[in-house]
């Protein structure tokens, strides 16, 4: 455990096991799906209707990080498995993690900390909302930094690196997937879609963007549900 963590962690972390309504608050916004990922997907749709001469622009490059997301996911789970186990702060006993009232002690203990899933997905859309607007990216920054990170620290859910890690990665994944050669293959078939079956394509954006305001928990859900029955089959037979 390096000074950097430990200082950020137990100064954060040491307001927790004050208050029952604080903790209680804490880990709501830490559950809930529309407090993480609602709100971000609200900016998302603002952006997205956004009066601008550079409309189209700013669409390709919200689609490019939209479609960025899940690649960075799911390039922060395969470092994940493939990373040292990092033990999350909660289950180490010699940090004198302060526990929230209301928090299981036994939440994600088989999950690697590093990095954060949650700042690697928010923080690729923080960075595509930022390159189409400097006002709406800096509203996102603070609310995935104060309501999305804050309280996975203040719990003992992560460690500050785990959460720097994963913004690092998610904006990495969206600068790359907004360049320029990047955006005209990914983006324009879309809005060459969106102009010929504006229905569909809408009612795909507003899947898609419901899935992400859940931090994909219903498609993890479903891939969790699936692999349980195909293992259950294979032992079956």
């Amino acid at each position: 455990m390096n000074i950097f963590d430990t200082a950020i962690l137990h100064f954060i972390n040491g307001f927790a096991h004050r208050s029952w309504t604080a903790d209680y608050l804490i880990s709501w916004l830490n559950d809930d799906g529309f407090q993480k990922g609602g709100i971000v997907m609200l900016l998302f749709w603002w952006a997205w209707f956004l009066p601008s001469e550079n409309s189209k622009a700013n669409r390709e490059t919200l689609i490019c990080s939209a479609i960025a997301a899940p690649f960075a996911l799911a390039l922060s789970r395969f470092i994940s498995i493939v990373v040292p186990f990092r033990v999350r702060p909660l289950h180490i006993p010699d940090l004198h993690i302060h526990l929230a009232y209301t928090l299981c002690p036994q939440m994600l203990i088989n999950w690697n900390s590093f990095p954060s899933d949650h700042a690697v997905l928010f923080f690729t859309f923080v960075a595509g909302l930022f390159f189409v607007s400097r006002r709406i990216g800096l509203i996102a920054l603070s609310y995935v930094l104060l309501i999305v990170c804050l309280p996975r620290i203040y719990l003992g859910i992560h460690y500050p690196t785990d959460i720097i890690a994963g913004a690092v990665l998610g904006v990495g994944v969206a600068y790359l997937a907004c360049l320029p050669r990047a955006k005209s293959a990914l983006a324009r078939p879309v809005l060459n879609w969106m102009s010929a079956h504006p229905g569909p394509f809408y009612a795909c954006l507003f899947f898609y963007t419901y899935q992400v305001a859940n931090a994909f928990g219903w498609a993890r859900d479903v891939i969790v549900m699936a692999l349980h029955i195909t293992s259950n089959v294979i032992k079956k037979y």
